[in-house]
């Protein structure tokens, strides 16, 4: 059985440090709009996974990384983060 080409997962480890996470939040970006999104959806999406690793990195240490997964469905962009115990999970449709 052959899968979409739009079905993926896409995995980033990045630093708990506030400053590396435009990093994540670009990708998540990029991917909306590769999965169709307009300009101002995957902005959105980008807002959403800001707000998803913000969940997991209240006292964090300097040190710490987080795990983010980029989860492409149809019809929907799940995002999820982790820093050790911590998880959050937000799924943002893809239209609007």
């Amino acid at each position: 059985m052959s899968q979409s080409p739009r079905r993926f997962e896409l995995r980033l480890s990045i630093p708990a440090d506030p400053t590396y996470r435009v990093v994540a939040t670009g990708f998540a970006v990029k991917v909306a709009e590769y999965l169709g999104c307009a300009e101002e959806r995957a902005s959105q999406i980008g807002t959403a996974l800001e707000r998803t690793v913000n969940q997991v990195i209240d006292g964090a240490s300097a040190d710490a990384h987080v795990e983010v997964t980029l989860e492409a469905t149809p019809g929907a962009l799940t995002i999820r983060a982790r820093n050790g115990p911590h998880r959050a999970e937000t799924t943002c449709p893809l239209a609007e």
